[in-house]
C-alpha cells in the first residue's frame, strides 16, 4: 500500500485520479448485435473501433463495457445490447477534485427512492451526479430520463448555478426542484427549461419547485422563455424567483389545469404569456406570484391571459414600465375570475397602458386594488356580460378608474372608486 501510495504521490492523488474516472464526462456507446453474446463481461476494457480514418464517424478508443442487455421475444434468435463508457487517459492531478471524492462517499451512490440528487460544479457534498460548470443540462437530463424511465420522481438541485447550453427537458411525472441558493441560468438559444408533449400525447404532472432561482446570461439576448411549457396538464411552476429574462419568463400554450403560484418575477419584459388563445388553455390558476422591475422599450406585461375558466388572484404587481404598452394583466378570454390583486405603476409612453384591460365575455373583475397606473385603472375593450364590482381604483391617469368603450359590455356593482 505504501509503494502504491509513493509511486501516485500520494492519496490525494489516489483519490483524484478514481473521482476522475468514475466522474467526469465521458462518451457513451450502445451497440445492438442480433443473437445472445455472452463473450462480453461489464468492467472489462476493449477497444472500440468504428470506420476508419477520413470517414465522418471514425472511432478508435479505450472504453469499458459497464452493461450487457439480452432480450427475445417469441419466434425470434434474440438480440444483446452492449454499453461501453470510455476509459480516461492521460491523467494530470488536480487537487480540486479530491475534497469532492471524499464528500462524495464513493464513486455512485444508488438513488434513495424517487430522488435524485444533482451536484453543482462548486458543491462538495453526497450527489447521485456532479455537474462541472459547462453544458450542466446534460447530468440534469440524464437523472430525468432515468426517473421518467421508472414512472417519474423528483430531480434535486443542489446549491450552486448551474449553467446551461441547451434546455433542461422535463417530462411527465418530474418535479425539478431548486434548493435555496440553487440558480439555473441559460446562456443558449432555448429555454431554461422545457415540457413539451403533442396534440395526441399531453405531458402531466410536470413541476418546477423552488425556492431557487432561474435567470438568462447578461450576454443572452435571445427570446427564448425561462420555462415553456406545451401541451401540458396537470403542471405546476411554484415558490421560484424568475429574474431577468430577457423577454418572457414563464411561456405556456395548449395546456389546462396549470399552477403558476408564489413566484417572484422580476426585471423581466413579460412574466407570463398565454400563446394559444380560445378553449386551448383553460383552468389556469396564477396566484400569489409578485411581479415587479419590468421594463421594456418595446412594451411591459405582467400576465397576458387569452384562454377561458382561469383565475388571476392574489397578485402584486408594481413598477411595470416601457415607452411602448404597458399591461397589468391583459385578459381576452372568457369566464374567468381576476380577483384580489394589487397592480400600481404601470407606465407606458402612450395611451395604451392599463392596470387590467379585458376583452371578452362573462369575466368577473372583482376587489383588484388599481391604483397610479399611466392611463386607465380597469379598461373594458369588448365583450358581455362581464361583471366588475367592489374594485379601488384611484389615481390612475387622470384620476380614470374605470373606462368603458362599448357602453354594454360589463355591469358595474356601483363600488369602483375613480
Amino acid at each position: 500500500r505504501a509503494g502504491a501510495e509513493r509511486a501516485m504521490g500520494g492519496p490525494n492523488q489516489l483519490a483524484d485520479i478514481h473521482w476522475k474516472r468514475n466522474k467526469t464526462k465521458k462518451h457513451l456507446y450502445t451497440i445492438s448485435q442480433v443473437g445472445f453474446n455472452t463473450y462480453f463481461e461489464p468492467g472489462e476494457w476493449y477497444t472500440l473501433q468504428v470506420g476508419s480514418v477520413g470517414h465522418p464517424e471514425y472511432i478508435d478508443s479505450v472504453v469499458e463495457c459497464y452493461s450487457v442487455r439480452m432480450s427475445l421475444s417469441a419466434g425470434q434468435i434474440g438480440r444483446t445490447e452492449i454499453s461501453f463508457r470510455e476509459v480516461l487517459q492521460n491523467w494530470v492531478f488536480d487537487s480540486n477534485e479530491t475534497a469532492r471524492f471524499i464528500a462524495g462517499g464513493g464513486f455512485q451512490r444508488k438513488t434513495q427512492g424517487r430522488v435524485v440528487t444533482i451536484a453543482s460544479s462548486t458543491y462538495i457534498g453526497d450527489a447521485d451526479y456532479y455537474c462541472d460548470g459547462t453544458a450542466d443540462q446534460t447530468e440534469i437530463n440524464l437523472a430525468i430520463t432515468a426517473l421518467a424511465a421508472t414512472g417519474g420522481g423528483t430531480v434535486h438541485l443542489n446549491n450552486g448555478t448551474f449553467n446551461l447550453s441547451a434546455t433542461i427537458v422535463g417530462d411527465s411525472g418530474i418535479c425539478i426542484e431548486l434548493e435555496s441558493g440553487t440558480t439555473i441560468e441559460k446562456n443558449c438559444n432555448d429555454y431554461a427549461i422545457s415540457c413539451v408533449g403533442t396534440a395526441g400525447t399531453h405531458k402531466s404532472y410536470f413541476s418546477v419547485y423552488g425556492p431557487g432561482t432561474i435567470t438568462q446570461n447578461a450576454s443572452d439576448t435571445n427570446v427564448k422563455a425561462l420555462i415553456n411549457l406545451s401541451y401540458c396538464d396537470n403542471c405546476a411552476v411554484s415558490s421560484c424567483s424568475l429574474i431577468s429574462a430577457f423577454y418572457v419568463s414563464i411561456f405556456y400554450d395548449h395546456c389546462t389545469n396549470l399552477s403558476i403560484n408564489f413566484n417572484t418575477f422580476d426585471s423581466g419584459r413579460i412574466g407570463i404569456y398565454d400563446n394559444t388563445g380560445g378553449a386551448s388553455d383553460s383552468y389556469i390558476n396564477i396566484a400569489a406570484n409578485t411581479f415587479s422591475n419590468m421594463s421594456s422599450t418595446d412594451g411591459v406585461s405582467a400576465v397576458t391571459l387569452i384562454g377561458n375558466y382561469n383565475v388571476i388572484s392574489n397578485n402584486i404587481m408594481r413598477d411595470c414600465t416601457s415607452t411602448g404598452y404597458a399591461y397589468g394583466i391583459s385578459s381576452a378570454g372568457s369566464h374567468n375570475l381576476i380577483a384580489n390583486n394589487s397592480i400600481s405603476e404601470v407606465v407606458g409612453s402612450t395611451t395604451i397602458n392599463f392596470g387590467i384591460i379585458l376583452a371578452g365575455n362573462y369575466n368577473n373583475i372583482s376587489s383588484n386594488r388599481v391604483t397610479d397606473n399611466g392611463a386607465y385603472g380597469i379598461y373594458v375593450d369588448s365583450g358581455i356580460s362581464n361583471s366588475i364590482t367592489n374594485n379601488y381604483c384611484l389615481n390612475n391617469g387622470s384620476d380614470t378608474g374605470l373606462a368603458n368603450t362599448n357602453g354594454n359590455n360589463f355591469y358595474d356593482g356601483g363600488t369602483d372608486t375613480q
